[in-house]
Order: C-alpha cells, then sequence, then structure tokens
C-alpha cells in the first residue's frame, strides 16, 4: 500500500513503544497519505493537497495526541480498507485527541475532515476551527453504533460551512458521542444527523428544525458574529451571542498540556490560540466560556463598542449615566 512520503510505525509485542513527532513540517503536493501513524505525537505540521484513500493521516490501533495542526484541501478519493473515506484524518480503534487544529477544503465520501470509525477508545476533538467548503460536505462523521457515552466527544470547536449550503455539520452513528460549547453554522435547519441518543447541548446553530428533541434549550440558534468570517478569520464580536454561553462543568480536561505546566488532568485551560479559555467578557462576575474554539477578550477586541462606558458588553441607561457625568464633568 503506498501511504506517501512519511511512515511512522509504532512497535509492538516486547518491545517499547515509539512517540514519533513531527515539527515544523511541510508536506506538499504528496500523492499518497501524507502522514501513516501508528505511533503518537504530532504538533506544528501543516499538510497540504494530498489526494489518497485515507487523506492525510491514517492512525491505526494506537494513542494519538495531534496539536496545532494544518490541514488544507486534503482529499480521500473512496475506499482504501483500512485507510479510507475520510480527509484530513482516519482513526480506527484509537485513543485520540486532536487539538487546536485548521482544517479547510476537505474531501471525502464521509467525513471530509475527520471520519472516527467503531472504536474502544475514547477520540477527543477540542478547540477545532473547520471550514467546509459548501454543498455536499459533512466534516465530522463518527461510525460508532452502540459504543458507550464518551466514544466521540466534540467541544469547543467551530465549524463553518462556506459557502453556505443544506448539509450536515455533524453523522453521529454512535450512540455516545457527545457534542458540547460548540459553533455549527452554514449548513442549514438540520446539522446533525444519526442517533438521537447523542449528548448535544450547549452550541450554537444558524438553524434548526422545530421540535428535534435532540437539541435542548442549553443550544441556541443565530449569526455567531464572527469579525470576518468572509476572510477565515472566527474570532468573535462584542455583540456575539456565543460570548458567555457555553457551560463551563463541559469543558474536557487538557489532555495536550496545552498550557505547558505538565498537568493533563485539569479542566483545559486555553483556546484555539492556546490563550486563556475562560474570560469574564463583562470584566466582572462569573466567567462563564464561550462557544467555538476562540474565547473572545474583551481587552484585546478592535471591535469593542465605544458606547459601552460600563464595559458589560451591552448598551444600556447604565451606559447613558457615566457618558453624561463625563460630559457634565468638561474637559481639564
Amino acid at each position: 500500500t503506498s501511504v506517501g512520503p512519511w511512515i511512522v510505525t509504532q512497535n509492538f509485542g516486547t518491545r517499547q513503544a515509539s512517540e514519533p513527532q513531527l515539527v515544523g513540517v511541510v508536506i506538499d503536493d504528496a500523492d499518497g497519505d501524507g502522514v501513516y501513524d501508528a505511533g503518537e505525537g504530532l504538533s506544528g505540521v501543516r499538510v497540504t493537497a494530498i489526494a489518497a484513500d485515507g487523506g492525510a493521516i491514517a492512525l491505526i490501533n494506537c494513542e494519538s495526541r495531534i496539536l496545532g495542526v494544518a490541514f488544507d484541501d486534503n482529499t480521500a478519493a473512496g475506499d482504501g480498507g483500512a485507510i479510507y473515506r475520510a480527509a484530513g484524518l482516519f482513526s480506527e480503534h484509537p485513543s485520540m485527541v486532536i487539538g487546536s487544529c485548521q482544517f479547510t477544503g476537505g474531501a471525502a465520501e464521509r467525513g471530509s475532515d475527520l471520519f472516527v470509525s467503531d472504536s474502544a477508545a475514547p477520540a477527543v476533538f477540542v478547540n477545532n476551527v473547520v471550514r467546509a467548503g459548501g454543498t455536499a460536505v459533512t466534516p465530522i462523521w463518527a461510525d460508532g453504533s452502540g459504543r458507550a457515552a464518551g466514544f466521540l466527544t466534540l467541544a469547543n470547536n467551530t465549524i463553518v460551512n462556506d459557502p453556505a449550503a443544506p448539509g450536515f455539520a455533524l453523522v453521529l452513528e454512535s450512540n455516545g458521542s457527545r457534542v458540547f460549547n460548540n459553533i455549527l453554522v452554514g449548513f442549514g435547519p438540520n446539522p446533525v444527523a444519526g442517533t438521537p441518543l447523542s449528548d448535544i447541548r450547549f452550541n450554537l446553530f444558524d438553524g434548526l428544525t422545530p421540535g428535534d428533541q435532540r437539541f435542548d434549550a442549553t443550544n441556541i440558534v443565530g449569526d455567531p458574529m464572527f469579525v470576518d468570517a468572509e476572510a477565515g478569520d472566527y474570532h468573535l464580536s462584542s455583540a456575539s451571542p456565543a460570548i458567555d454561553a457555553g457551560s463551563n462543568e463541559l469543558i474536557p480536561r487538557d489532555h495536550l498540556d496545552g498550557d505547558g505546566d505538565l498537568n493533563t488532568f485539569e479542566t483545559l485551560p486555553v483556546d484555539r490560540r492556546l490563550a486563556l479559555r475562560i474570560i469574564a467578557a463583562n470584566g466582572g462576575g462569573t466567567a462563564t466560556v464561550d462557544l467555538g474554539a476562540i474565547e473572545f477578550d474583551p481587552a484585546a477586541d478592535p471591535t469593542s463598542c465605544v458606547a459601552d462606558f460600563t464595559g458589560d458588553n451591552r448598551l444600556d441607561i447604565a451606559d447613558v449615566v457615566l457618558f453624561l457625568q463625563a460630559f457634565g464633568a468638561g474637559c481639564p
């Protein structure tokens, strides 16, 4: 089987398992798969314009940790044994964590950016930005019917279909999939297909079918109000309904040690940029996590409203009072 320019294989039996890492690697226009990874550890890599069964990476019977990787224009043509039907990432039997990655322009029969097969171990997809490519694209496909809770966890991701077109952001064939604190927009009123037994809470969609019992009241519908979605800037503007709309209790643990403190059992403290994950938008009170991959930081927000004198991220009579007080005081 042709697997392209990089082959990384874990040792089995009585030998010690390898922990391969690829750092700062560019794989451009490869004819085969970009990486065949049966070990663990991948960071700081850009995988670009690959056309083959399995897309950029195939993960087989291994633990895998993938942090800060860009997957651009990866394509899976179709079947191919253990490496098939997934662009960006295909995973079979993994204990897999993918964090702070970027996916753009993927294409495949199932899972244009991530396909996770029937798996005995949990997989976590967190703090990622996915920009899908329009019609007939399903970025994430979980194939694992009947698995226990926690088979696939999707948390604090921003998944955008651009251009917007009816379709599925997620196909969840696993009864145990969990979908928390995400933004999923551009897919129309039926963004999720599959089992009704998935746990889907605290997400923002731009459309839902009325009466769909899979989505409780913690899920909201609206415009995420990105700073510049057309240019691929998915930071939240100051008026976004995604700000402070998540659940702190549903943030996964810091599997990838994003803050580098060697504590992987703490609640994940960083966002897509590896910046602070929970910031109080109003500058006080209880800080609540935002939806999506990128936390809103009012101190660094260029779109903040100049009329918001109280700094509470809304305009009301309190702002008028402060303005009049300042106006009445005059200039020095």
